[in-house]
Parts: C-alpha cells; structure tokens; sequence
C-alpha cells in the first residue's frame, strides 16, 4: 500500500483548498474594505502585510497538523446544516476561551500584538502573534468541520464564510447585517466581547452592547 497516496496526498489536498480559500476571500475583501476606513494604528499597510504573509506560513502547518492528528468525521450528522450548526458553536467555544486565555497577565504579551489596532480594520483581524493565529484563531474554525466530517466541498464553504465573518467584525463598517460594532468595544475596553456570537459574553458577564 501506498500510505502517501492513500492518506498524505488527500489530506494536503484539502488542507491546501481550505486555507486558500480562507485566505483569498480574506485578503480580497481586506483590499475592498480597507479603502473605506482608516485605523489609528501608526502600522502601515508593508508592516500588517508582512505579519499577515507570516501567519499564512504558520497557519498553512497549523491546519494540516489538524488534519492529520484529529480523526474526522467521528459525529457526522446526517445533515449538512447540522454540521454547519454545531461548528459554529464549537468555533464560539473554542475561539471565546481561548481569546480569553490570552488576556490573562500571562499570555497578553502574545495577544498585545492584534490590540495594537485600538480601531481595527479588516487586515488588521489576523494580525497577531502565531500563537494566538495558530492556537486560538486557527484552531477554533478547523477543528468542528474536521470532527464533524465536513465535505471539501462544505468546508471550502465554510472557510470563505470565516474569512468574511472576521474582516466584518474589524472592518470598522457598521450597518444592517455587516456591523462591527461588538468588536471594535472589545478593541477599545479590552474586557468585554470576547466571543462573536454574543451567547459566551452574557453567561459571563461580558457582553457590551453600548
């Protein structure tokens, strides 16, 4: 048996189309929106790229070791919406507690990197330390779609809908649906609205919507 045809070649394969797509849609709309809104960061757009390129690097690692470590399809819900469901909420898990982690005393010197954006912009979403890209960004939108079984399909899907979820929370633009606003007081405050979908921060208490 070939053990590199059989396994290692699938498994890049859908790696290599999951994090294109996350990180296509996330720099095209970073372009398209970006030019709508300015940051007070003193950063300029060289020194976010070359985070945002480095992160790639760290990343593109991060998510073929997800999917080569953890079984998947160990759930497997019938239906698709159901796994696109439960992954939401295991991204809010995941992502609120580790978000959270990082502000500890301990670990903020890894998460003061994405605070340098005090109003932040939507390159800005994954400029941060690898640590936190790897460990709590990347971590939190894989690891539900490979427990659950998603298809290439679905998952290429769901990538594009992460990457546009996170450039709409930074990108400082708030109306209807596309509001940033919940984000930008976790930016400002520092110790409300950790998560995104609201449910985290109101069980503990965090949850600002002024």
């Amino acid at each position: 048996m070939n053990i590199y045809s059989e396994h290692i070649e699938p498994l890049l394969f859908r790696s290599f189309y999951v994090w294109g797509f996350f990180w296509g849609t996330y720099h095209i709309l970073s372009l398209i929106l970006d030019s709508k809104y300015k940051t007070n960061t003193k950063l300029n757009k060289s020194d976010i790229y070359k985070v945002l390129f480095r992160n790639m690097k760290y990343t593109a690692v991060a998510q073929v070791a997800i999917f080569g470590l953890i079984p998947q399809g160990i759930l497997n819900p019938q239906y698709m919406i159901w796994r696109f469901l439960i992954s939401v909420m295991i991204t809010e898990i995941v992502f609120f507690y580790t978000h959270k982690l990082l502000h500890r005393r301990s670990l903020y010197k890894y998460h003061r990197v994405h605070h340098r954006f005090i109003e932040p912009c939507a390159s800005s979403a994954m400029y941060c330390h690898p640590i936190e890209a790897v460990f709590s960004n990347q971590l939190a939108v894989t690891i539900g779609p490979v427990i659950l079984g998603m298809s290439l399909n679905e998952m290429i899907v769901w990538s594009i809908l992460s990457a546009i979820n996170t450039t709409k929370a930074h990108s400082g633009l708030n109306f209807s649906c596309f509001n940033s606003r919940y984000h930008d007081l976790h930016h400002s405050k520092r110790n409300v609205n950790f998560g995104f979908l609201y449910l985290l921060d109101i069980l503990h208490g965090t949850c600002d919507l002024s």
